[in-house]
């Protein structure tokens, strides 16, 4: 048995995905605990983790260093591995024991900085693609559930729009920091400040075009959900302004929900929604803008039904599924499963499992010693022992948004164990 520590980057997106990880490394008699990203060291002390389980191989080189001169074993389970963009690679300094990749493209651009330091290189897919198999269909809330909650009609049919505008709320001094950050972690990397403007771009345009569907078709209503990284506060004051019952905003609830509910997906640049609406034989378009092409590889840009780069061009998709049955033609079916295995290498509903079952084997083959420095010894002796037990989950901030307008973005301690309720309910 070892004592594992996720760290949680983002709540709705991360965290389902990496529990189901957790809850099959439970079974198998370890003891595992849950953190959000940066708020992880004063577990350190009571809990003592001698494996961590990270989201990124490079959020912290510091810490990083020095967990590894401990003995501590660091695994990185990629909470972003579908990597759309031209250009891409990562600066990784220090190196994880183990890093799990979701393709073998983003396996290969980044084996020449970590296989010859002796980083064992896992190809197991997407844990988060687990939740979109027919085993985990009784997770989810039924659509009139939802619709009732975002107190819109079942008889309305649903757009919605994935939206993907997070650099586009932020202030000149905090562009500027993001793009000394990036060149601080991205050996290779897409034009940032232009980037930027592409999602300034697509804030206006998504905007555009919520007001022209509204104008034109009665019967239809638009849930909107923002990026896990993105202010919602404006937002927020987009659909105020509207005055409309028919304009929702879709937080707190992962994206496999808003698909649930959805009769036409419209998403962002080359975003995964696409996929992940063809998984539940919902019909999709992307929203480009001439900088797009340049940003994303092409096979990313051909995910779904179709492409708009005008307001208008919404009509057609919305005349074709919405007003006329949806049928999926056999060329997209036979994409999709080349796509599934090109950049998710599988869709069987137990990608989490197999993580699991390397993260076991791993463990038994490479025992942790965890070597603590004379300074730490000492401190130990002098610290006054405590009992590790998990404290109850502390809202401190009621209103769920944070300094960044970001909606509940962050895991609370405890929020793992609902997730685990769910998986027990399944007889997972």
């Amino acid at each position: 048995m070892a004592r594992i520590l996720f760290l949680v980057d983002h709540k709705h997106r991360d965290l389902p995905g990496l529990a189901l990880i957790g809850y099959h490394l439970k079974k198998a008699n370890h003891d595992v605990r849950f953190r959000a990203l940066w708020e992880e060291e004063p577990l350190f002390s009571e809990f003592n983790p001698e494996v961590l389980i990270l989201p990124k191989a490079n959020f912290d080189n510091i810490s990083l260093q020095k967990w590894k001169d401990q003995g501590r074993k660091l695994i990185v389970v990629d909470t972003e591995g579908n990597i759309q963009a031209k250009d891409y690679k990562l600066k990784i300094p220090v190196k994880p024991h183990v890093y799990f990749f979701w393709n073998q493209h983003t396996l290969d651009i980044h084996r020449d900085i970590l296989e010859p330091f002796g980083t064992a290189l896992k190809l197991v897919g997407s844990p988060r693609l687990d939740f979109y198999n027919t085993k985990y269909s009784g997770i989810y809330s039924s659509r009139q559930e939802v619709l009732s909650e975002l107190k819109l009609l079942d008889s309305q049919k649903i757009i919605t729009i994935a939206t993907a505008c997070q650099e586009a709320h932020k202030s000149d001094k905090e562009i500027q920091s993001q793009a000394k950050k990036r060149g601080q972690v991205l050996e290779k990397s897409l034009d940032y400040l232009e980037y930027v403007e592409n999602m300034k771009d697509l804030f206006e345009f998504t905007k555009k075009m919520v007001v022209y569907i509204l104008d034109k078709y009665e019967d239809i209503s638009i849930v909107i959900k923002p990026h896990p990284n993105e202010s919602i506060i404006r937002w927020n004051e987009f659909i105020s302004s509207l005055n409309s019952n028919r304009v929702k905003l879709f937080v707190g609830k992962t994206v496999d929900f808003l698909l649930k509910i959805s009769d036409l997906a419209i998403s962002h640049n080359a975003c995964n929604t696409s996929f992940e609406a063809m998984l539940f034989n919902v019909p999709s378009v992307q929203v480009h803008t001439h900088r797009t092409v340049g940003f994303f590889e092409e096979d990313h840009l051909n995910v779904g039904d179709g492409s708009i780069r005008e307001v208008k061009d919404i009509d057609l998709f919305i005349n074709r599924f919405l007003y006329h049955n949806y049928e999926r033609s056999s060329d997209t079916d036979a994409f999709l499963e080349k796509y599934i295995e090109k950049y998710f290498y599988k869709f069987d509903g137990n990608r989490a499992k197999e993580y699991a079952h390397d993260i076991n084997n791993y463990i038994k083959e490479n025992p942790v010693r965890i070597r603590h420095s004379l300074k730490d010894r000492i401190k130990k002796i002098f610290t006054k022992p405590t009992v590790s037990i998990e404290p109850e989950p502390v809202d401190k901030n009621p209103t769920l948004i944070d300094p960044k307008g970001r909606y509940d973005n962050r895991m609370k301690i405890g929020d793992e164990q609902d997730w685990y309720d769910r998986f027990k309910a399944l007889k997972i």
